[in-house]
């Protein structure tokens, strides 16, 4: 039996039981369906006036649903459902055989089969045809399946069986060349085998793909079709068929008969480098620290060609050394020597080898013999770069320091010039007669690193704020607090020696520094609002932190894992949109900040719209917050879900799930038990692929779950109907 039902979903509206939303600006009489015409039926009258429309809501718009008695998907093998059992077995046959057997399976569980079962095959008996699976059925004589994230869950014993489409295929007699020089020698083609390709697909060309030499760079050039005689023309003296690559062979039909075809690849030099090494990055010529670049590849031959047959000398030319700083000071460069030499055999920038046919690495040399330096740039003219010591930063009046304070010098406008002349500047700060800095220290120099010496204790707001220059930063023990917007933009930033030794992280300090990877101490006092907001994260964050601000890891990058130790307080959208899979709470918390019923599309919950949520654990002892063994944020007495994820079980004491609860967590189905009696403001919304919605209550039940409308729970990114499958039939949402 099919009705269809019409309910008109406005801002100001309440869900009644018999399946109306009563538009509050006027009162409404509905008669309800009276299935047996005897009887008589009494109009009445709902819906209080008055009603302020909630802020932030979108215009309401007709929602029509589709009710259908449910067949026997909820029932044994005659129809009728066992309530006396809680466990049943379920059976799954592969071409007459049975595959696998699982006993004790729990009522209301989902079907699931092991891995190597997944995916069962069936053998033709019909020459020139395969069977591809296409699913499973409880009907053995089925021709259309559904994939196991799809079945029913289980409440009777019950058996699948599996279900194949037969296809059409083909032979493909598969040979390949290595070089187009030997397309016309047929002697030369390499048999590879013969693949069974269902019609209209492609053979997978990557299992032939041969292996490169030691000298040549192998790529599939292109696919030939041949006739019986390894020929490739036809009597036209035109190719029969050639594409470009498998893509081409795709989009113009596939393999349609039994067919050989010749794949062939093209191969062609690997050239010889010579790079330069210095304290283990390339050296670019420029004498830049920490930095370099692969100089002159190019063909052997070329050189030798060049050279009458002779080896060409190989140098860097006339570029200027390359330099060693550490701890402030500069090392004296000796001169370069060839990786795995383990003799003193050094050469200058003129005396390098010449090139011998193979890839060589030569590593900058120094001694122990060292000066202090305060700052190194290089001259954007030139190139070079200048190093220089406190002394000479200050007699060059680009920086002074009074009262133990470093600043810049402006009255003189030699600051403007270091500004306008040089970059990637890099400041080692460990003179003892610097105790602090101004805030407008490094302002509008292009500062690439800086070294704090244990000198300094703490560090202005926004010292280096939005350096985008920015890519290593090294403090010592006695900086243990970071102010407020510190490295705020520093979005090269990936280097931060001494990260272990920060105890106290203010507001947006690392806030945008997507290149960053930390590691926190054995203990935090507290990370401010926005601190890591879009940083870089380690895969498996372990913090011990009392608090946690707004914000503070939203939008992190890498995120897999979270487990928080000692924490009392969690603020608002802590760890939101990120990609974090499981989360670990101690027993300490006792406060997740996030706005209720709220109006707006984010309700501000710690771990809100983390789509990729799958488990979740709460330590035993929390007198506040449980997980209930289920995968969810639950208040202690299992009544109310504050947060969900994508594997949550919901206990059969939960009542209430919180507005947001499932917000963005890409469900395809979700299962919900019938003492749920409110599913607040957007409970499920922005869950794209959403089709089936499992209730164990009856559809009037549903009905009354939603707390204004069916629009609101679901607001937003739903592309599917749903299906709503209740204990007594189907509802139809047409969300799309």
């Amino acid at each position: 039996m099919k009705k269809r039902i019409l309910l008109l979903l406005t801002s100001l509206t309440t869900l009644t039981s018999c399946g109306f939303f009563i538009n509050t600006e006027e009162e409404k009489t509905t008669t309800p369906t009276n299935e047996n015409p005897g009887e008589s039926t009494t109009p009445t009258t709902e819906g209080p006036k008055g009603t302020e429309e909630p802020k932030g809501t979108e215009e309401p718009k007709d929602l029509e649903i589709e009710e259908t008695e449910l067949d026997s998907v909820y029932t044994d093998e005659m129809g009728v459902e066992d309530t006396t059992k809680n466990e049943f077995t379920v059976n799954w046959i592969n071409d007459g055989k049975t595959i696998e057997t699982q006993n004790n399976v729990s009522k209301g569980a989902y079907a699931k089969i092991n891995d190597e079962n997944k995916i069962p095959t069936k053998t033709s008996i019909e020459q020139d045809y395969i069977y591809t699976f296409k699913g499973w059925s409880r009907n053995p004589d089925s021709t259309t399946g559904l994939e196991e994230k799809d079945l029913f869950p289980i409440v009777s014993d019950t058996t699948f069986y599996s279900v194949f489409e037969k296809e059409r295929a083909y032979e493909a007699d598969i040979y390949y060349i290595r070089s187009n020089l030997d397309l016309f020698s047929p002697n030369k083609y390499t048999h590879v085998g013969t693949r069974i390709v269902p019609e209209g697909d492609i053979f997978d060309v990557e299992s032939i793909t041969p292996e490169p030499d030691a000298y040549k760079n192998i790529y599939l050039a292109r696919i030939l079709e041949l006739d019986d005689n390894l020929s490739f023309f036809d009597e036209n003296g035109d190719f029969y068929k050639t594409y470009e690559d498998l893509d081409e062979f795709k989009q113009n039909g596939g393999i349609k008969k039994n067919t050989k075809y010749l794949v062939e690849y093209d191969q062609s030099d690997i050239s010889y480098s010579i790079k330069f090494m210095n304290e283990g990055v390339l050296f670019n010529g420029y004498g830049k620290l920490s930095y370099g670049a692969n100089y002159k590849q190019s063909y052997y031959d070329y050189y030798i060609k060049d050279n009458n047959g002779k080896p060409a000398p190989y140098s860097i030319y006339s570029q200027p050394d390359p330099i060693k700083i550490s701890d402030g000071k500069k090392y004296k460069f000796l001169g370069w020597r060839k990786d795995g030499d383990n003799t003193s055999t050094t050469f200058s920038s003129f005396e390098i080898p010449s090139c011998t046919g193979e890839d060589v690495v030569y590593n900058a040399v120094y001694s122990n013999e060292t000066t202090p330096v305060f700052m190194t740039m290089r001259k954007k003219s030139t190139k070079d770069v200048e190093a220089i010591t406190l002394d000479e930063a200050k007699n060059k009046k680009y920086f002074k320091v009074e009262n133990n304070v470093l600043k810049p010098y402006l009255e003189e406008g030699a600051f403007g010039n270091l500004r306008g002349n040089y970059d990637e500047i890099r400041f080692t700060i460990t003179d003892s007669s610097i105790k602090s800095l101004s805030a407008d220290v490094f302002s509008t120099l292009k500062v690439s690193s800086v070294q704090f010496g244990s000198n300094i204790t703490s560090l202005p707001s926004k010292i280096l704020y939005n350096m985008e220059t920015l890519t290593d930063v090294k403090i010592s023990s006695s900086l243990t607090s970071i102010p407020n917007d510190a490295f705020y933009g520093c979005k090269e930033l990936s280097k931060f020696d001494g990260f272990e030794y920060i105890k106290s992280f203010g507001e947006r300090s690392f806030s945008g520094c997507n290149n960053l990877n930390v590691n926190f101490g054995s203990q935090i006092n507290s990370i401010g609002k926005e601190t890591f907001y879009n940083a870089n994260m380690n895969e498996n964050l372990s913090l011990n932190v009392k608090t946690i601000g707004e914000g503070a890891f939203s939008n992190a990058k890498n995120l897999n894992k979270v487990t928080l130790l000692n924490t009392t307080n969690v603020g608002k959208r802590a760890f939101a949109y990120t990609s974090v899979e499981e989360i670990n709470l101690p027993k300490t918390l006792t406060q997740l900040d996030y706005d209720t019923d709220s109006s707006d599309r984010i309700s501000g919950k710690p771990f809100e719209a983390c789509k990729n949520l799958n488990k979740v654990t709460i330590d035993s002892g929390n007198t506040k917050y449980a997980s209930h063994n289920s995968n969810g944020i639950f208040t202690k007495d299992g009544k109310t879900l504050i947060q969900g994820s994508k594997s949550v079980v919901i206990p059969n004491s939960t009542t209430t799930i919180e507005e947001k609860a499932f917000s963005r967590l890409t469900l395809e189905k979700v299962y919900i038990p019938k003492n749920v009696t409110l599913l607040r403001r957007g409970a499920i919304e922005d869950n794209e692929n959403l089709s089936y919605i499992d209730f164990q209550g009856t559809t009037e039940d549903f009905k009354k779950l939603c707390e204004r409308s069916v629009d609101y729970v679901f607001h937003g990114n739903i592309r599917n109907n749903v299906n709503v499958r209740c204990s007594n039939g189907e509802i139809l949402l047409e969300l799309k």
